[in-house]
């Protein structure tokens, strides 16, 4: 990971948590190999229900994207979902090998 990556997770970090009422959900996944497909499976993961729950994170660190393009469906899927505010946007992703780290979050409203 690089610096400029850290400091783009604690600057969305903050700038979420003025604004967060109910707290700020962060979560992490490994989702091997994502290659930009899925789009359903994603919604249904990040947006879907069970006994009355939704995960719906605010911020997700992502590892294992193949590419840059596979960020941006990642960013379309989560704001293409249904019950997604539309929001969803990518901080600058750092790359090692074939293999990114990204990070996506909603915008502070």
């Amino acid at each position: 990971m690089t610096p400029r990556f850290f400091a783009a997770l604690a600057a969305v970090t903050l700038a979420s948590l003025a604004h967060a009422s109910d707290g700020l959900r962060v979560a992490t996944w490994n989702i091997t190999y994502y290659g930009g497909d899925r789009a359903a499976e994603i919604g249904t993961v990040v947006y879907g229900q069970w006994e009355g729950k939704s995960f719906a994170p605010d911020v997700i660190c992502l590892q294992e994207m193949t590419s840059l393009g596979a960020v941006n469906a990642m960013v379309d899927a989560l704001n293409n979902a249904p019950g997604s505010p539309g929001d969803w946007a990518r901080a600058p992703c750092y790359s090692s090998g074939s293999l990114s780290t990204a990070l996506v979050y909603r915008p502070a409203a």
